[in-house]
């Protein structure tokens, strides 16, 4: 039972936003009380914060997901961020701005828990990509995770690019996808120009 609450709630907070939603609204669908929620969550900061951690750890898994299906490092950093971008798009930017207004501290502690997990499946990725001959050997990897995380912030995170009046998924192929392409070699390069259907950002709009 306490996972359908966790899956109900996270459902709702993706789509309403977290302050909107009340826990009436959660238990709803299941037919419960809300002394049945209050038996699993002291309160709704509670039952937010096991959201993040199941939400943090479904993105894992789905990255994981797409690391088993490609083979190539370069196609998997293309589709891992395309996947984040469809799944930013299909959230309610109330979310975003709930969780960065009302509940940073609670963000910060769920992202620190998971945050080792990403760090090392990118890393793993980007050295693959330079043991493989795609990726540029002399890259600085701790450089590029914390430059690429800003470069997608600013891109889904801000209204940097409001004034162009272009589709997030188009102008994310003049920023990451240029990002990606320059920290790779000739090698790289030819992979991206051969598949640049594919690997387009525009194919990954939900």
């Amino acid at each position: 039972m306490k996972e359908k609450i966790i899956s109900s709630a996270l459902e709702q907070f993706l789509r309403f936003g977290i302050r909107k939603v009340t826990v009436q609204q959660i238990i709803y669908p299941l037919g419960l009380s809300t002394k049945a929620v209050y038996k699993y969550f002291g309160s709704k900061e509670e039952l937010l914060e096991n959201c993040l951690d199941v939400q943090y750890g479904n993105l894992l898994r789905q990255f994981k997901a797409i690391e088993a299906r490609e083979n190539n490092p370069i196609w998997i950093l293309f589709k891992v961020y395309g996947k984040l971008m469809a799944l930013d798009f299909e959230t309610s930017p109330l979310f975003y701005n709930d969780l960065n207004r009302y509940y940073p501290d609670l963000q910060d502690k769920v992202i620190q828990i998971h945050f080792n997990k990403f760090i090392l499946f990118f890393t793993n990725i980007v050295e693959a990509g330079k043991q493989q001959g795609f990726i540029q050997p002399t890259l600085h990897t701790p450089v590029f995770l914390v430059t690429q995380n800003a470069l997608y912030r600013m891109l889904t995170r801000s209204d940097t690019y409001h004034p162009f009046k272009q589709s997030p998924f188009y102008t994310a192929n003049y920023t990451i996808g240029v990002y990606l392409r320059g920290i790779c070699t000739i090698k790289g390069i030819q992979e991206i120009d051969e598949n640049e259907a594919a690997l387009s950002f525009t194919n990954s709009k939900p």
